[in-house]
C-alpha cells in the first residue's frame, strides 16, 4: 500500500501543532522533497527551524544544512556550524556529510564561536 503524500502532510501538521517536533521535522522533508506540496525551500526552513528549537536532532541537522547552502534561509556558516554539532551530539547522521564541510569553510575564530553556541543553551543566535 502506498503512502497519500496529502494524508501523510495532514498528520504530521496535526502532530507538528500539537508540539511534536519529529512532526515538524517531517513537515520540512515534505516541503523539501516537494511529497503532497510544492517543493518550497523556504517553508522547509522555517519548519526545521521550529523542530530544531524544539529540540529534533534531525530537524537540527537540516536546518544546519539549509544554513549552509542557503537554501530557503540565508547562509550564515557559524549557525549553520553549532546545529550541526547540535544534532550530531543529539545523534542525528544527517549532519555528518555536512559537518567537516561547514567546518573547513570557516575561520578558528568561528568554529570556537559555533562550538560555544552548539554547547549552550538554545537562543536567538541559533535562528
Amino acid at each position: 500500500m502506498n503512502a497519500d503524500p496529502v494524508e501523510a502532510r495532514h498528520w504530521a501538521e496535526q502532530a507538528a501543532s500539537a508540539g511534536i517536533a519529529s512532526s515538524m521535522t517531517r513537515l520540512g522533508m515534505l516541503y523539501h522533497n516537494a511529497r503532497g506540496v510544492r517543493r518550497d525551500p523556504e517553508m522547509a526552513a522555517r519548519w526545521w527551524g521550529r523542530g530544531a528549537r524544539n529540540g529534533d536532532a534531525d530537524a537540527q541537522a537540516m536546518l544546519g544544512a539549509a544554513l549552509h547552502m542557503g537554501s530557503g534561509i540565508e547562509p550564515d556558516g557559524v549557525c549553520a556550524l553549532a546545529w550541526l554539532i547540535r544534532a550530531e551530539m543529539g545523534g542525528s547522521d544527517l549532519a555528518k556529510p555536512f559537518l567537516e564541510v561547514v567546518r573547513s569553510s570557516l575561520s578558528a575564530e568561528e568554529i570556537g564561536e559555533a562550538e560555544q553556541r552548539a554547547a549552550g543553551p538554545i537562543s536567538g543566535e541559533m535562528r
